[in-house]
């Protein structure tokens, strides 16, 4: 098919970013970000929306999203219970 997404090629290039220079480096980086921006943290995913860290978004992230911060919803949340045109 001609619309395959060419796995092995994509791979290949993410292996080699993961584990060469680049890829230590943003590594290193993205904990640096992480002790500043939620020191103690050792799992993934922390959610941070707004620069605030969002301890529901982290269990239920599309149910938070429609509850509190799409406007306007998307016909997504109506299976969270929010009509995609209801006002937040």
């Amino acid at each position: 098919h001609p619309h395959e997404f060419p796995k092995k090629k994509c791979s290949s290039r993410l292996i080699r970013c993961a584990t060469g220079s680049l890829g230590q480096e943003l590594v290193a980086r993205h904990g640096t970000t992480q002790d500043r921006k939620a020191p103690g943290m050792s799992w993934v995913p922390w959610i941070m929306i707004g620069g605030i860290r969002d301890k529901e978004a982290e269990r239920h992230l599309i149910r938070q999203l429609c509850s509190r911060y799409l406007k306007p919803r998307p016909s997504e949340c109506k299976m969270y219970g929010f009509e995609p045109t209801e006002d937040i």
